[in-house]
């Protein structure tokens, strides 16, 4: 019984966790805080602000979520300019 209860415990946990690749596009900043947490950094850039999580970007214009990249597309786009 106290196995059963030790991994009900922590499943709940590992699934109550923030991430970054929870964010929906259309989301407020302060909901992307509550989904994801707080960001490793914060940018202006081209008019947006940028969101940086370990894994995501998440582009933020006029007070929502316009786009969320992975790291990699985001670097991707970055050599294009």
């Amino acid at each position: 019984m106290k196995k059963l209860l030790l991994i009900a415990l922590l499943f709940a946990f590992s699934c109550s966790g923030k991430s970054a690749s929870n964010v929906e596009v259309g989301m407020s900043p302060e909901k992307v805080i509550e989904v994801a947490g707080e960001p490793k950094n914060k940018s202006k850039m081209f008019g947006a602000e940028m969101y940086f999580y370990d894994t995501h970007v998440i582009v933020i214009e006029k007070d929502s979520v316009k786009a969320i990249k992975t790291i990699e597309e985001y670097g991707k786009a970055l050599e294009k300019l």
